[in-house]
C-alpha cells in the first residue's frame, strides 16, 4: 500500500451517484428519523459519532451535506492484508476517505509474506502519521471530519472512547488559531421489523474546542454528550 499525506479529492459526480445509491438502501432498510438539535456549526467541525452499522458514513455524509452544503471528509481502515477489500480503497477515497492503521491490521499483514511485525508496525506508523496530516488540512480548511471515537461498531451498547488522536488533531489545529468544533452525533438502531429497522441520528449541540484541554477531558465531554442521547435498541421507536 503506497501511503498518501493529501487530502482526498472527491470527485462530485460519482460522489452524488453513490450518495443516491446509499440513499436507496437506507429507505429499504431503514424507517430512519433525523433529528437537529442546536445550531449546525460553522467551519471546522470533528464529528464525533456512534458507529452502529455499515451504513454510518453514506448517513452521516448525506445528511452533512443537506445541512452544510459540502460533502465531508471521514477515515477508513487501510484494508492492509485484505487484498479483495483493498480494490474498495480508490473507490472511498473518491468520496472523501483516507486510512488509518490499527493494531488488528498490523497482526494480519504480519501474517504475509515478506512482512513481519517490525516491517508491519512502521507501515502503521507512517500510515497514522499521514493521517495526521490529512486531519489538519481538512480542519485547517473549515471541513467537517467524521470519525468514530469508540474505534469499532456496535449498535447494543455505547464503547469506551478510544480516538485520542483524532481528538489531538483537533486541539493542534485550535493552537494554531482554527476555530474547531466537536458535533457529537449518536446513531440508534432499533429491532428488525420484517427487513427494517427503526433507526433515529440526533446532531447533538456542538461543542467548542479550547485549544488548552487535554485530549482525555475532550473524550470525556464527547462521552457525556453521547451518553445523554444514545439510547439502546429496544428504546428506539419510542424515543
Amino acid at each position: 500500500m503506497n501511503v498518501v499525506a493529501e487530502r482526498p479529492r472527491i470527485r462530485p459526480l460519482f460522489w452524488r451517484l453513490t450518495e443516491r445509491a446509499g440513499r436507496a438502501v437506507a429507505m429499504i432498510r431503514l424507517r430512519l428519523q433525523v433529528r437537529l438539535e442546536g445550531a449546525v456549526p460553522e467551519g471546522a467541525v470533528l464529528l464525533c459519532s456512534k458507529h452502529t452499522s455499515s451504513l454510518d458514513i453514506s448517513l452521516l455524509a448525506t445528511n452533512v451535506r443537506r445541512l452544510r452544503g459540502a460533502p465531508p471528509y471521514f477515515q477508513m481502515g487501510s484494508f492492509v492484508g485484505y487484498p479483495l477489500l483493498g480494490v474498495l480503497r480508490p473507490v472511498l477515497r473518491a468520496l472523501g476517505g483516507f486510512s488509518v492503521m490499527r493494531p488488528k491490521e498490523v497482526r494480519q499483514l504480519s501474517k504475509r509474506r515478506g512482512w513481519d511485525r517490525e516491517s508491519a508496525t512502521q507501515m502503521m506508523r507512517d500510515t497514522n502519521v499521514a493521517a495526521d496530516r490529512v486531519r489538519q488540512d481538512v480542519l485547517g480548511s473549515g471541513g467537517v471530519l467524521i470519525v468514530f471515537p469508540e474505534g469499532t461498531r456496535d449498535d447494543s451498547e455505547l464503547r469506551p472512547l478510544k480516538s485520542e488522536r483524532e481528538v489531538l488533531s483537533g486541539i493542534e489545529a485550535a493552537r494554531d488559531g482554527v476555530a474547531v468544533r466537536i458535533w457529537p452525533v449518536t446513531i440508534a438502531l432499533g429491532p428488525p421489523r420484517w427487513w427494517r429497522r427503526p433507526a433515529v441520528i440526533r446532531f447533538h449541540e456542538p461543542l467548542e474546542l479550547d485549544p488548552t484541554a487535554s485530549a482525555i477531558g475532550v473524550l470525556e465531554q464527547i462521552e457525556a454528550r453521547l451518553e445523554a442521547g444514545w439510547v439502546p435498541p429496544a428504546e428506539v421507536a419510542t424515543a
